[in-house]
């Protein structure tokens, strides 16, 4: 089997609620294995670009409204069928409706306070992908271990700064 990527978004009520390492941790043990994660305050632009075919749901804008309330956490997984165990993990997108044993039946509010957003397929990942990491994934797909050169110019912004980056500024 082939590995392939997955994107996942942490939301804001992930963050606030700290639950950001239990999201982690739960697609590590399905196998997954984190290749680029990002803080990140998203703009109502980026927001509105990611949730594109929502635009015209009564929803919307309550969903706009949350997804711009806070910081979220951008992550990019790479495992096989890594789309699929990511759908898994996450669970339905009705909280009511997931497994207990899924992120969003063990710990969402409801339909809009739902945890965590995670790609449908992986052409959607990978636009996903882009979107939130444009530096990175702009083109082709590059395999996890391909990292910028020790001395290429670090992010300026620390909410962009990238895992290899703060993984150097700990050592």
């Amino acid at each position: 089997m082939a590995l392939s990527y997955t994107f996942t978004l942490a939301k804001p009520d992930a963050v606030r609620r700290k639950l950001v390492g239990r999201i982690i941790s739960r697609f590590e043990e399905r196998g997954l294995d984190l290749v680029d994660v990002k803080w990140h305050w998203p703009s109502e632009a980026l927001i509105r670009e990611m949730y594109l075919d929502k635009a015209t749901e009564s929803f919307f804008p309550e969903l706009l409204a949350f997804m711009t309330s806070g910081p979220s956490v951008a992550m990019v997984w790479q495992g096989e069928e890594a789309v699929e165990k990511g759908r898994q993990v996450i669970g339905s997108k009705l909280p009511l409706d997931s497994d207990a044993g899924s992120l969003r039946g063990a710990f969402a509010e409801d339909r809009i306070q739902s945890l965590v957003h995670g790609s449908r397929s992986e052409a959607e990942a990978y636009a996903e992908m882009v979107l939130w990491f444009p530096e990175r994934w702009a083109g082709e797909a590059a395999p996890a271990e391909d990292r910028p050169a020790a001395d290429a110019p670090k992010s300026e912004e620390p909410a962009l700064m990238r895992a290899w980056e703060f993984e150097e500024e700990l050592a």
